[in-house]
């Protein structure tokens, strides 16, 4: 499912999180190279992803997770089993939608028993439903 939301839209719901606090180092590194690639982006240089894809995969069996997906790359993802804000997670896909103007793919997903991020990120790569990450130059 793709979902286009204005920006001032994104903007207030973005807004409406922003008493999370997100201390965490994984988290606070992918929003800046989110927001270099977003300056980057304003200022029409040159950034080896030309095609934006932000998605959102939310697990629909053992838990009710939900992972951010920016251009093939894991952002961040809120586990709210362990009092995680999931909303917090979804209005900063919306935002950064808004802001690359690009539509938001959702995507749900049953994993096995045991399951993690990183082979699930994997697999979605390999089933051709997240784009492949760039490498840095």
């Amino acid at each position: 499912m793709q979902v286009l939301m204005s920006r001032e839209a994104a903007k207030e719901v973005l807004a409406s999180t922003q008493f999370v606090a997100w201390e965490n180092e994984d988290f606070q590194e992918g929003v800046a190279a989110l927001n270099k690639a977003i300056e980057a982006d304003k200022k029409g240089d040159k950034m080896p992803a030309q095609v934006h894809q932000v998605a959102l995969v939310n697990i629909t069996k053992h838990g009710s997770d939900v992972g951010l997906f920016v251009n093939g790359s894991y952002v961040i993802s809120a586990d709210p089993g362990c009092g995680d804000d999931v909303q917090s997670v979804k209005a900063t896909a919306y935002a950064i939608c808004a802001e690359l103007e690009t539509p938001i793919t959702e995507m749900d997903f049953e994993p096995d028993d045991e399951w993690q991020w990183g082979d699930i990120h994997l697999l979605l790569i390999d089933q051709g439903k997240l784009i492949k990450p760039c490498k840095p130059r």
